[in-house]
């Protein structure tokens, strides 16, 4: 990514460029990496899993939580 503007070294407003996934596709990629990573234990079935990854009781913790403090800021 390229900006636009001229580089202002120590810019008092740093700019950011946050890309948000799909919940759905990262529901989908942290079940299967989940599957086969034992140490968090067995993710069992998809819809299980959903109710967890909703509720934010997943690896890495809510996806939503996280999400909102970006746009927060």
């Amino acid at each position: 990514l390229s900006p636009h503007c001229p580089h202002v070294p120590l810019s008092p407003c740093p700019q950011v460029v946050y890309t948000v996934r799909d919940p759905r596709d990262v529901l989908v990629s942290l079940y299967h990496f989940a599957r086969g990573f034992r140490p968090y234990g067995d993710p069992g079935d998809i819809g299980d899993f959903m109710e967890r990854f909703l509720r934010g009781d997943v690896p890495f913790g809510s996806w939503f939580d996280h999400v909102r403090g970006w746009l927060q800021l």
